[in-house]
């Protein structure tokens, strides 16, 4: 991939390079963005438990790596989306660091998966602030004091840092999901925002990832809500009425079919429902229920890091 990298494509080889898609996927807590999980291959796929609330999907059969601190993290990065050769020697995501973690994990294993699903980017900005807030960095150099400003710039260089490295890994689909929350200002004025620390990274998640895609409950006027998906921009998302990007679990029930003019004036914060094309053709979601059962095997990241990475 670095000689590819290295050099100018011709037509056809650009076309034959894998091409990973990067997609944010937010909603309220509770709407099912965890059971989406349950549509990936489990043969190609890995889950990235970071928030420990996966009761939803406990039997399904899946990889599954469980970090705990902001160091496990970066490592278990840098093994599924390889060196960056931007980063000095022996600086994280480095070559270094790749080697320092190479032998924590199967080769075999890690190039089998295509997929990253990420679980959550909330709890991610959480455990890379509890990390950025015990550097020198978060602290004035005059009065020793804990120095927010250090700890907020930390936290947005180590974020997008991260997310970067993700963004460039271009055979690996990466998945992240993230809770959002609704906001209401001092003059009763409500917006639903991305639920994280740090306000950077949010602002310039847009510009890293391909799809933002809003999970919401919505009641088209018929006093049945389903589960459905916004996508952020002009550009549709083609979703298909069996679930393709929804959980496929038991109860599930077609919603009445709607057409776009009736589709388009439903909107979740800011976001357009938009069917597969801008006619007057049909949209048909789906609703499910949950599905629990017993714990699913995962295998867990062992922490290595390389000489700079604290």
């Amino acid at each position: 991939m670095s000689d590819l990298r290295s050099r100018i494509l011709n037509a056809n080889e650009r076309v034959a390079a894998p091409h990973g898609a990067k997609m944010l996927i937010v909603g309220e807590t509770g709407v099912g963005k965890t059971s989406l999980a349950r549509t990936l291959d489990t043969e190609s796929g890995i889950l990235i438990d970071v928030e420990a609330g996966t009761l939803a999907i406990a039997d399904v059969a899946i990889d599954t790596a469980a970090p705990r601190t902001w160091p496990q993290i970066r490592d278990i990065t840098v093994a599924l989306a390889g060196a960056d050769p931007a980063v000095p020697t022996n600086g994280c995501y480095s070559s270094e660091h790749l080697a320092a973690v190479h032998d924590q994990y199967d080769p075999e294993r890690l190039g089998r998966y295509q997929s990253c699903f990420i679980d959550s980017i909330t709890a991610v900005s959480r455990l890379c602030f509890r990390w950025a807030e015990q550097q020198p960095e978060a602290f004035s150099d005059r009065s020793n004091k804990r120095d927010l400003r250090g700890t907020y710039g930390l936290l947005a260089r180590e974020m997008i840092a991260w997310l970067t490295h993700l963004q460039h890994a271009r055979g690996l689909n990466v998945i992240l999901i993230g809770i959002l929350e609704t906001v209401t200002d001092d003059f009763g004025r409500t917006e639903r925002r991305l639920q994280m620390e740090g306000s950077r990274t949010a602002r310039e998640l847009p510009g890293i990832v391909d799809e933002i895609v809003t999970m919401a409950w919505v009641d088209f006027g018929d006093g049945v809500p389903i589960r459905s998906f916004g996508l952020h921009g002009a550009e549709p998302l083609a979703l298909s009425g069996e679930g393709q990007i929804g959980p496929p679990r038991s109860g599930r029930r077609a919603a009445p079919r709607k057409t776009y003019r009736q589709a388009h004036e439903a909107r979740i914060g800011g976001f357009d429902l938009h069917p597969l094309s801008r006619s007057e053709s049909e949209v048909t979601t789906c609703t499910t229920t949950t599905q629990r059962g017993s714990n699913a095997p995962s295998t867990s990241s062992p922490t290595a890091r390389s000489p700079s990475c604290r």
